[in-house]
């Protein structure tokens, strides 16, 4: 009877904490999905696209020939410079896989991973490097480009 007892009260504070899991895409889908792109240079993948909140996530990233990793980015915030990165996913979230060019020149565009919601503005740099040192960076907002 005692064991009877035991196994009813596990399985009630199991049921409880899987309620009391945060859903990530709304009231009907409890999974979060986690989307991997990169930039010039290389592949990536995760090895899950959806989890349930809390599980965790391993992202890979494989340079091409003359190219090497430099990080994991979430909404233009660096979160890791490991490879593999193993993470824990609480929400639906997209990585972005940074490589360069092995002689130190990386993509000659750099993008910000904006959230879904919330977020009204996109901005986009230009850094345009020449040989002779000379060069300009130029931000673009709303399509309507700003250049200092």
């Amino acid at each position: 009877m005692k064991v009877l007892k035991s196994i009813v009260a596990i399985m009630s504070i199991m049921a409880i904490f899987v309620l009391a899991l945060p859903s990530c895409g709304g009231e009907d889908d409890d999974f979060c999905k986690v989307s991997v792109t990169t930039t010039q240079g290389g592949i990536a993948t995760a090895s899950e696209t959806e989890v349930m909140p809390g599980w965790e996530v391993t992202l890979t990233a494989t340079p091409e020939n003359g190219y090497r990793f430099v990080s994991w980015m979430v909404l233009g915030m660096e979160v890791s410079t490991e490879n593999p990165y193993t993470t824990v996913i609480t929400e639906n979230t997209q990585f972005k896989a940074i490589f360069e060019s092995e002689n130190g020149a990386g993509d000659d565009q750099v993008d910000e991973i904006l959230p879904d919601e919330g977020i009204a503005e996109e901005q986009i740099y230009t850094i345009e490097i020449k040989p002779e040192g000379a060069g300009e960076v130029s931000k673009t907002i709303y399509g309507m480009p700003l250049i200092w």
